[in-house]
């Protein structure tokens, strides 16, 4: 406890419409601290360094306001880590946003971020550009697809792309030109994700294709939905795939071997993710479920979007998904909570990609947005 008893500060915290105006000495502070919110506390930490002090370290002040405020949580977290935790939060929902609209010619169907601040956009016609984000111009065009793009990922100056045409494109950035086709499926490809020189993609023809690159060489083929794969994550030997048939599939790959089929009634998956030990997928019936790989828990269910989710992106215990709402959503996965509705677009929204403190999303409204938390 911080020896300053004798001395009372003045100080005004705004609570809603009403200010109140507190005058107690400061070993009285901590007991106080549990009643406030969040926000107050941070005001009052501009009073003195000790108060600072003082309120930085109330452990159980903070966790009060985050519970209060969000939600008790599902995981645990240090007694020490509530203040930071509720920052985290708290940017997140409230914090200021600026957004950049950037205009295609044809709807944004799919979105990747590059190095360099390169925002790339895939179209519904097949069409695939780079937006510089310090010029404001677009200064790469790469065309080859005759469909629309589905998917993108970029690594350094590689660039790939999944269309409608059953192909997978492998490009170079600074070129401009297609390095290899990946070609084997017999209907559109809707999704990939390659890592290393391993490419996974799949289709509406319900398989899962392994490819080698820069060999372009189908390795293998993995059969057991039994309808569209939608969404696909690679990571390692192994890999999760949904699929419209409502499952969703855990692979070894390298051994041909579905090691575990989880299935849930939600009108069939969308797209998929992974977030820690658990994976994320979204469905047509607008709910995110989250499904522990090793199935020791029952499926958890988050509602908070009207019509499919489209997209989703997983990063550390935040989860971002586009719906048919034509908004996004910003997730906690261990409080369960929906922490922020972004609304701007005027279709529904396709692709996301998430880097740190910034995020690309596309949609049929013929715009990628770029948003900047």
């Amino acid at each position: 406890m911080i020896a300053e008893s004798s001395e009372r500060q003045q100080v005004a915290v705004q609570m809603g419409n009403e200010e109140l105006s507190l005058s107690f000495p400061i070993d009285g502070l901590q007991g106080a601290l549990v009643f406030l919110s969040g926000a107050a506390m941070g005001r009052l930490s501009c009073v003195s360094p000790q108060w600072a002090a003082v309120i930085s370290s109330a452990s159980d002040a903070w966790k009060t306001a985050f519970v209060r405020e969000f939600g008790p949580l599902i995981w645990e977290i240090p007694s020490d880590g509530w203040r930071e935790e509720y920052i985290n939060f708290y940017r997140i929902a409230y914090g200021q946003i600026d957004v950049q609209d950037v205009h295609s010619p044809a709807a944004v169907t799919s979105v990747a971020l590059g190095d360099a601040g390169i925002g790339f956009i895939g179209t519904v016609v097949g069409h695939i550009a780079g937006w510089d984000m310090e010029s404001s111009r677009f200064t790469k065009q790469l065309r080859g697809h005759p469909l629309r793009v589905s998917a993108l990922q970029v690594d350094g100056n590689t660039l790939m792309s999944s269309s409608h045409d059953c192909t997978v494109k492998v490009w170079n950035i600074d070129l401009g030109q297609c390095l290899g086709t990946l070609k084997g499926h017999t209907m559109p490809v809707l999704c990939f994700m390659f890592e290393g020189n391993v490419v996974a993609s799949g289709s509406r023809d319900c398989t899962i294709r392994i490819w080698d690159y820069p060999s372009c060489e189908c390795l293998h083929t993995l059969s057991g939905h039994s309808d569209h794969v939608t969404g696909l994550h690679l990571k390692g030997g192994s890999i999760v795939s949904g699929s419209l048939d409502n499952t969703v599939k855990i692979w070894d790959w390298s051994n041909q071997v579905c090691m575990r089929s989880l299935e849930v009634d939600a009108g069939g998956f969308t797209c998929v993710g992974r977030c820690g030990d658990a994976v994320v997928a979204g469905t047509m019936a607008g709910h995110l479920m989250i499904l522990m790989e090793n199935g020791e828990q029952e499926a958890r269910e988050l509602n908070g979007q009207d019509g499919p989710i489209w997209c989703l992106h997983a990063e550390g215990t935040k989860i971002v998904t586009g719906s048919a709402s034509n908004s996004i959503n910003v997730w906690d996965v261990r409080s369960n909570s929906c922490l922020r509705t972004l609304n701007g677009h005027d279709g529904r929204v396709l692709s996301l990609q998430v880097d740190g403190s910034k995020m690309l999303s596309g949609s049929w409204d013929f715009c990628m947005k770029i948003w900047n938390f």
